[in-house]
């Protein structure tokens, strides 16, 4: 009969040990289950090759007119503006207009930053160029040697006689340049339009 009841406490201990055993299990299972949730770890794919994306963090690739280029972990939500000034700016030759810096990154997204045309770079020169000579005139009795050598048919020398006249007075008029040796009626006519004496 002793022999009876000692098994069957032994069972009755072997039970509460097993359901505590188990009670333990689950809580375990249910602490992991929610770490790894919190965590969010999954896996994101960029040009074929697999990357862990964590919580409130996106991958994006960029290249081309930047100074650093490669994948960047940024937060979601990142806008390209800040994100370019987050991984080390843009190249002076980099074409902005051609690009949406208001744009809302995404996960896995490839950004190539353009880089101006030649053709359009020598143009904007040109252009500037262009302005210069026909909406700014030169003042004779005040541009330097260098801004005086942009007048046609001015080259150095002729920009110092010039510049040497100039030490006995200003010139009243545009048509006293003639006065200078080696501007003769040709080369003021060439000029007339672009230089004053105001």
């Amino acid at each position: 009969m002793k022999n009876k009841e000692n098994v069957n406490k032994i069972l009755n201990t072997m039970g509460i040990a097993k359901m505590i055993f188990i009670t333990i299990l689950v809580i375990l299972i249910c602490f992991i289950s929610i770490y790894i949730q919190n965590k969010e770890v999954s896996s994101i794919k960029i040009n074929d090759k697999e990357f862990i994306k964590e919580k409130g963090k996106i991958a994006v690739y960029f290249s081309g007119a930047i100074n650093n280029t490669g994948i960047f972990y940024l937060y979601e939500g990142t806008r390209l503006e800040d994100a370019l000034n987050i991984i080390g700016g843009i190249k002076a030759d980099a074409d902005l207009n051609m690009i949406n810096l208001s744009k809302v990154l995404y996960d896995s997204e490839k950004i190539v930053i353009p880089y101006k045309q030649k053709e359009s770079i020598e143009d904007t020169k040109k252009e500037k160029k262009d302005q210069t000579s026909s909406d700014e005139k030169i003042n004779i009795n005040s541009a330097d040697e260098g801004l005086l050598m942009e007048l046609s048919g001015i080259g150095e020398a002729t920009a110092k006689k010039i510049i040497e006249y100039r030490k006995n007075g200003v010139f009243e008029s545009i048509e006293e340049i003639m006065n200078v040796p080696g501007i003769g009626i040709s080369k003021f006519e060439k000029m007339k339009d672009k230089i004053t004496v105001e």
